[in-house]
């Protein structure tokens, strides 16, 4: 399993909101989790591509 980073402000917004019960965040998560997961599908992408690429050469 791959490590992942994310920003200080998405982890203590993650932390009120499961610790200090603050559902004002889900959205601020929500929005924040969801951008990195598109741009962890668009990295894969480009990867793969990059390896396809050079097993035809």
């Amino acid at each position: 399993m791959q490590n992942l980073k994310i920003s200080k402000e998405l982890f203590i917004a993650l932390l009120r909101y499961f610790f200090g019960n603050d559902s004002d965040q889900r959205s601020y998560i929500e929005k924040e989790l969801k951008q990195k997961l598109n741009c962890m599908a668009a990295h894969d992408r480009y990867t793969k591509k990059l390896k396809d690429k050079s097993l035809l050469n």
